[in-house]
């Protein structure tokens, strides 16, 4: 499974060897890189911290890729920003410089189960529709009430949605 960022790393891994790759599901991803705009962001980003300055992602930027209901949840907020504490300004930093404009998916042949959030700003149900018209054998679900951090704001409904795939495939 490759969620948001990791979803460029998993098809990046199904195209390169496509042996190993039996299925794959692909959460909150998209086809596109970053504009110049976000990039600019980024490195604004990576510059205003250090290593010994960065405590993960800030509130208001946590608070974006949220659920209108789940925006103002300090609890999950500081869970969130523990976890980008936890991986470090060196993983930030090589995160948010990932170059993601070669990565392709035409080529995947796998069956696949791409997920979207209704309500992610950061990556469009538009964008996840576009993801599976590029890969063949694939199928879109969409989980409702939630934003781009799907798996800490809809676990249940993920793990359904990802069982339900599951089962379908040939064993």
């Amino acid at each position: 499974m490759g969620f948001s960022l990791g979803g460029y790393i998993a098809r990046t891994i199904a195209q390169k060897y496509p042996e190993r790759i039996s299925a794959l599901i692909l959460m909150a991803s998209s086809l596109h890189p970053d504009s110049e705009k976000q990039k600019q962001l980024k490195i604004a980003a990576i510059q205003a911290a250090s290593a010994s300055t960065f405590h993960g992602l800030s509130k208001i930027a946590i608070s974006k890729s949220l659920h209108p209901n789940h925006a103002d949840n300090r609890q999950l907020i500081l869970r969130i920003q523990n976890m980008g504490k936890n991986l470090g300004f060196e993983s930030f930093k090589a995160q948010s410089l990932l170059d993601r404009s070669h990565i392709r998916s035409d080529a995947i042949q796998c069956p696949t189960l791409i997920i979207s959030a209704a309500q992610d700003r950061l990556r469009s149900l538009d964008e996840a529709q576009e993801l599976h018209q590029s890969i063949a054998h694939s199928q879109l679900d969409t989980i409702e009430n939630t934003g781009h951090m799907t798996p800490l704001e809809q676990p249940e409904a993920l793990a359904a949605s990802m069982l339900k795939w599951l089962n379908t495939l040939p064993l």
